[in-house]
């Protein structure tokens, strides 16, 4: 019975034993300068510490001619489209729609204006032979006249007195019949000129109506007014108020005088993008960028802050709520053959800059006591050294007191057991 307990209580001295050897291990190696360089640590330096901006927006010409969908033509349909970055020639096809109402509208105009001129001809043609009714009726009044007049001429001792007065109406019957035949001649031929410029009237407006048919069945084929390269552009009614940007393409519908495509003068060559509220005040015209064009890769265009709009604009793409943004225009100095309209590219400002001054990566800052500490490498150990911050530009720190150039500091905080404590 004692034997037993004796053994069990060298058993558990035998186990601390090992423990604090353990511990003691552990605690040696926490402090050695092996354990120590297990925390990373970066070098403070002294230089200049950059503040950028970047910013995402699309390359766009300055000039262009843009091609546009006919105002006056029915119903649009694309049913030919060449492609963006095709290059064409003055009067080349570059879009034709759908021209079959447009091609009934000219048929129908066709056959109404020739029913037009059609009754205006069978109107002059009745007209000629009342005219010639009417001269027929005028002669023979005449005729009857001149008759009742001779009549008249024979002296009176040799007619009776009665033959007299009846040669007296005679007459004034003839002369009446012949001014009653003049009246209607003229009434019927004003009636026949009236109704043939009326029917004239009417093929005009028939005529007029074809030939804007006929004007719109030409433009619905639309020619390159230029030599150049050809860019499609987006269907401002293609997808979703926040989809994907769509450009046009065959068995689109337009609107009339929609933008479909546009010629662009490459010799000038601007990035459009959209500036923040709070990034509006950081930038200025005139203020230089560099442009990385993402289907021209390897290769830094220069450019100059051109234009900034003096009003935000609601942009309703980015989710709800809508941001507030404004407008944002750089000139680049040089463009080249590699650009293309409608390209996506990132601009590179610098908004802010300090030289010669220690610089620290902001994860190497940290917080003890409510002040603002870095850990200094000093041998094995760490030191929590307090640190005066002049400015913060990213992920990049100035400290204007506490560490020199060259010292290490962890860029993690370090175990308990590797901070000096004072």
């Amino acid at each position: 019975m004692w034997r037993n307990s004796g053994r069990v209580a060298t058993s558990v001295l035998w186990v601390l034993g090992v423990a604090t050897v353990a511990l003691a291990v552990i605690g040696f190696l926490a402090m050695s300068p092996q354990a120590a360089t297990d925390v990373p640590t970066t070098e403070v330096i002294r230089g200049a510490m950059v503040e950028t901006l970047e910013l995402r927006g699309e390359i766009r010409p300055i000039r262009s001619l843009v091609v546009n969908a006919p105002m006056r033509s029915g119903e649009l349909q694309i049913v030919h489209l060449i492609a963006s970055g095709t290059t064409v020639d003055v009067d080349d096809v570059i879009v034709r729609f759908d021209d079959t109402s447009v091609r009934q509208s000219v048929q129908e105009g066709e056959s109404e204006l020739e029913q037009a001129e059609a009754e205006i001809e069978q109107a002059r043609a009745e007209g000629r032979i009342r005219d010639e009714e009417h001269r027929t009726a005028l002669l023979t009044a005449q005729y009857d006249v001149e008759r009742a007049r001779l009549d008249m001429a024979v002296p009176t001792r040799l007619v009776a007195r009665l033959d007299l007065e009846r040669a007296k109406l005679a007459l004034a019957d003839a002369t009446q019949r012949l001014a009653e035949e003049e009246s209607k001649a003229r009434a019927d031929r004003a009636a026949t000129e009236a109704d043939v410029q009326s029917r004239e009237r009417a093929r005009d407006k028939v005529a007029d109506d074809l030939a804007r048919a006929r004007q719109s069945l030409a433009g619905l084929a639309i020619r390159a007014p230029a030599a150049g390269t050809i860019h499609i552009l987006v269907n401002g009614r293609g997808g979703g108020p926040f989809g994907s940007r769509q450009v046009f393409r065959e068995g689109d519908r337009a609107w009339p005088g929609a933008p479909i495509a546009e010629l662009p003068d490459l010799s000038e060559i601007l990035l459009t993008s959209k500036l923040e509220e709070e990034d509006r005040g950081r930038l200025r015209t005139g203020q230089t960028a560099t442009v990385r064009v993402d289907a021209v890769p390897g290769r830094e265009f220069h450019a100059t802050v051109d234009h900034i709009s003096v009003l935000a604009r609601v942009d309703f793409s980015s989710g709800f709520p809508p941001a507030r943004n404004f407008d944002l225009r750089l000139r680049l100095d040089d463009g080249g053959a590699a650009l293309r309209p409608g390209m996506s590219a990132t601009a590179r400002l610098v908004v802010d800059r300090l030289d010669d001054v220690l610089k620290i990566p902001a994860q190497a800052v940290f917080t003890v006591g409510g002040r603002p500490v870095a850990y200094r490498l000093v041998g094995s150990r760490f030191e929590p050294v307090p640190i005066d911050i002049a400015k913060r530009m990213g992920d990049e720190v100035a400290v204007s007191n506490g560490v020199v150039a060259g010292d290490r500091v962890a860029t993690v905080e370090p175990p308990v057991a590797m901070i000096a404590r004072p």
